[in-house]
């Protein structure tokens, strides 16, 4: 092993020469190698790039992977989270409101929210079925016509037009008329033309019976009075002598209007028959609670704002009168009634219905030459605290129609004391009448001459103030010249549909008028009639 040392020493330097410069060759060649490969790599990725060829999956990369189902349920997931948030909050509500009800927190707070989410069903039918109504109107319109929605103005419905009153119903119309504002170009008047004819074939008024059409009208007697002998009850044949009195007027007026007084015309026992037979008839009546009606949509606004409802006022429409009418549902009025809103009492009878009618109707037809034949219904109303009418005339100003109430003959049935209210006012002409028992103020509304309503005849009746008395009066009408319906107890109104025995609640223009319950049902509520205008 020794003697093999000294060999290794012994290469020479050539040798290792050719060692380092074959070792040098090889690292070159490695190196030439590499970046070939390095070349190619880079040729084939600016090859995929620029022809858009499939990459090769890496490893890291699963196969079969469903992006779109993963990114569904990733969605389902998070809905369901949002859900199951909800439902927690709701618990909370409702457990908050309960704990409201267990720690017997003020009515108002329940009834508050009983309100608000009756409000907001409403909200909801009125919107959907606005939305309904138009979408179905829309299909059945011709492609070749242009859609038209009208937009109605407040007015009241004897002012509408047949359009208008369509309108009121909830169906879009395209009839031309100078009072309905199109939001989209008029349609050629051809097609106008044709669409109203149709209308009009379809609203054709049904005939008239005979009996109707050929009435007799005739003009009233002028009113003049005179002193009565009015028999005394239980007297004997003893008679009271009642003579007129005429109101001298504090304002001078220049009209025709007169105004007369008559102390006890009704005797004590008879006033206090009428109260007894009215509240009694009325204790019936209100068995069912009052179905409400209103002349037009503003007086329903007008009043919703009077009871601090402004922004229930702002939403309501024709929409929120049932089908056919100008009246609420029996859920939206209990809720007015709930909110509020007053009204006064009256109880109907008509001639020859008792044998106080005939002695009634006489004894105003010999008081004031007024004649029986042109006299309307006896009616009894009540007056509670708080309640009045405000300024109005009982005839129609500016109307041509003579069938209007020339005359008014009012009783009152009670007194209220010195501050009890209910006074009769003329504030044109300057006249300011108390209740007292068995009084009787009469007055013309209508010059005689002219057969025109006078203006000067406006009045109101003030509101009650005594804490616990109603104010009680029986009324009646003589009219201008008569018509057949006049003084007759006609057929109550189909509409709206109603239990037996509902009574109605009637809400005069809200700036001229009040609001007052009937025990029956004429038909000035109904949207045919107030188009129609027919007075039988």
């Amino acid at each position: 092993m020794g003697k093999n040392k000294p060999e290794n020493k012994s290469l020479t330097k050539n040798e290792d020469v050719k060692i380092n410069h074959e070792s040098s060759h090889k690292s070159n060649l490695l190196t030439n190698f590499l970046v070939l490969i390095i070349a190619v790599l880079l040729g084939v990725i600016i090859y995929q790039q620029n022809f858009n060829l499939p990459q090769k999956e890496t490893a890291s990369t699963e196969p079969n992977v469903n992006l779109d189902k993963l990114y569904q349920e990733l969605k389902d997931k998070i809905k369901q989270e949002i859900l199951d948030e909800n439902l927690k909050s709701r618990e909370v509500i409702t457990e908050k409101i309960e704990s409201i009800k267990n720690e017997n927190a003020p009515e108002s707070v329940i009834n508050q929210i009983k309100e608000e989410t009756i409000n907001l069903e409403k909200i909801e039918k009125v919107q959907d079925t606005i939305k309904s109504e138009i979408t179905e109107q829309n299909e059945k319109l011709s492609q070749k016509e242009e859609q038209k929605i009208v937009k109605i103005e407040d007015k009241k419905i004897e002012d509408l037009t047949d359009s208008e009153l369509k309108f009121q119903n909830g169906q879009p119309v395209v009839l031309d008329s100078r009072k309905i504002k199109f939001k989209t170009e008029e349609i050629k008047n051809e097609e106008v033309t044709e669409k109203k004819e149709n209308l009009e074939k379809k609203v054709e008024l049904k005939k008239i019976p005979k009996e109707v059409e050929n009435f007799p009208t005739k003009k009233i007697s002028k009113m003049k009075t005179k002193k009565m002998w009015i028999p005394i009850p239980n007297s004997n044949g003893g008679h009271r002598r009642v003579p007129p009195i005429e109101i001298k007027f504090g304002k001078e007026h220049h009209s025709s209007v007169k105004v007369w007084l008559f102390e006890e015309f009704l005797s004590k026992e008879e006033s206090e028959q009428l109260i007894q037979a009215h509240e009694s008839h009325l204790k019936e009546t209100l068995k069912q609670r009052p179905i409400i009606c209103f002349d037009s949509v503003s007086t329903l606004k007008k009043n919703l704002i009077e009871l601090q409802k402004d922004k229930i006022a702002e939403l309501v429409t024709p929409n929120d009168f049932t089908s056919g009418t100008t009246c609420l549902n029996q859920t939206f009025s209990r809720q007015l009634e709930k909110w509020g809103l007053k009204w006064s009492y009256s109880t109907a009878f008509y001639p020859g219905e008792s044998k106080f009618s005939k002695i009634f109707g006489k004894r105003i037809e010999e008081a004031t030459m007024l004649n029986e034949t042109h006299g309307g219904k006896f009616q009894v109303t009540s007056y509670p605290n708080g309640v009045g009418y405000k300024d109005h005339t009982d005839c129609v100003v500016d109307s041509n129609d003579q069938r209007d109430r020339y005359g008014t003959f009012l009783v009152y049935l009670n007194e209220l004391g010195a501050d009890g209210g209910g006074e009769t006012i003329f504030p044109e002409l300057g006249i300011d009448v108390k209740p007292r028992q068995g009084r009787a103020l009469t007055w013309n509304n209508m010059n005689y001459e002219t057969g025109k309503c006078e203006p000067k005849s406006i009045h109101r009746a003030a509101e009650v103030k005594h804490p616990v008395k109603k104010k009680y009066i029986i009324q009646r009408w003589y009219y201008y010249k008569n018509f057949y319906a006049l003084g007759k107890r006609m057929p109550e109104a189909s509409l709206p549909e109603r239990p037996p025995n509902t009574p109605k609640v009637s809400c005069d223009n809200y700036d001229n008028g009040s609001c007052r319950m009937y025990d029956e049902w004429n038909p000035d509520h109904m949207i045919d009639y107030q188009r129609d205008k027919k007075i039988y």
